[in-house]
């Protein structure tokens, strides 16, 4: 997949994007460049430490609580149990606070929970669904 230029979309140039995507809260470039990137430098940059902390663009979209951009990186393959160094991954931040509600539920997607700390702490936290 290519860009109107015949330009593949770079590693790099997502991570740009997705800050401006984050800042602004507008993911429609954000969305087009997903279009267009060949699925190996899409899955490298979902994969990919954005900072020291090997924090993903998944743990930014969520601490950020940005429901809509969760969803986009969820449903283009980011995972929500990459792990930063301290071991905390972006459905473990979810779990932790009722602010997290739809978020939470956005990476659950209605997919198993691998860890039942997630499960534990959610239910403290009082969105674990009943």
């Amino acid at each position: 997949r290519i860009n109107k230029l015949n330009k593949a979309i770079t590693p790099d140039e997502l991570k740009e994007t997705f800050n401006t995507a984050l800042s602004k809260d507008n993911l429609k470039e954000l969305e087009k460049q997903f279009k267009y990137t060949s699925a190996e430098n899409l899955t490298e940059f979902l994969k990919a430490p954005l900072d020291n902390y090997k924090n993903t663009a998944l743990h930014f979209a969520v601490f950020n609580k940005k429901p809509k951009l969760t969803e986009l990186l969820i449903k283009n393959g980011a995972d929500p149990y990459a792990e930063n160094t301290s071991g905390t991954y972006p459905l473990m931040y979810a779990a932790m606070d009722i602010q997290y509600k739809d978020i939470f539920y956005i990476l659950l997607n209605g997919k198993f929970i691998k860890d039942p700390i997630i499960r534990e702490t959610a239910e403290k936290s009082g969105i674990w669904p009943k």
